[in-house]
C-alpha cells in the first residue's frame, strides 16, 4: 500500500484524516491577541522606554498609522492605559501620556520598599550566612550611590534586616 497515508491509529499521536491531510484530532487552539492589546503593549512599552514622555499628546491618527491598525483599537489600547494611569483622557479634546507628581512617586516607592522589606524578611532566613554577607555588600554599595530623594522608609530595608 504504498502512497497511501498511514492510518491514525498507526501513530502515538491520535491522528484523524482531515481531507487529504493528518492532523492531531483534538484541535489545537492558537492564542489570538486582540488589536487592542497588541496596541497598548506597544504603546505601554513606549512610555515606559521613554519614547513618549510624560504629558506627551497624543494623536489618534499617528497612533494608527505608526502601528497600522484602524482608530478602534487604537482608542481601545488607549481606555486599556488610562485603567493603568499611563494616560489622561479628556473625551472629544485630547490624549496625554500621563504625568507621574513627586508624591505620587514617593507614595509608589514607599509600597515597592515595604514589599521587598517583606521579601527580605521571608526569604533571607533560607540564606546561609556566607551568602546574606554578600548581599549586604552587593546593598551597600548600590545605596551608596546617588539617592533619589525620598524618605528613608522607601528603602528595601535590607541593610537594617536584624538577620544582616
Amino acid at each position: 500500500m504504498d502512497g497511501i497515508a498511514p492510518k491514525a491509529e498507526e501513530h502515538s499521536m491520535n491522528l484523524c484524516v482531515h481531507g487529504l491531510m493528518l492532523v492531531p484530532s483534538s484541535p489545537r487552539m492558537l492564542a489570538r491577541r486582540l488589536l487592542r492589546d497588541e496596541a497598548a503593549d506597544t504603546i505601554r512599552g513606549a512610555i515606559l522606554d521613554g519614547t513618549l514622555g510624560p504629558g506627551e499628546l497624543l494623536d489618534d491618527a499617528i497612533l494608527m498609522d505608526w502601528l497600522s491598525v484602524s482608530r478602534s483599537p487604537i482608542r481601545e489600547a488607549l481606555l486599556l492605559l488610562q485603567q493603568e494611569s499611563l494616560m489622561v483622557i479628556h473625551p472629544q479634546a485630547e490624549t496625554r501620556v500621563a504625568t507621574v507628581t513627586h508624591a505620587e512617586l514617593e507614595q509608589s516607592l514607599q509600597a515597592v520598599g515595604a514589599i521587598m522589606r517583606t521579601v527580605a524578611h521571608v526569604t533571607l532566613r533560607t540564606i546561609p550566612p556566607n551568602d546574606r554577607d554578600e548581599i549586604a555588600s552587593a546593598v551597600s554599595d548600590a545605596m551608596a550611590g546617588p539617592q533619589p530623594r525620598t524618605s528613608r522608609s522607601t528603602t528595601c530595608g535590607l541593610l537594617a534586616h536584624p538577620t544582616l
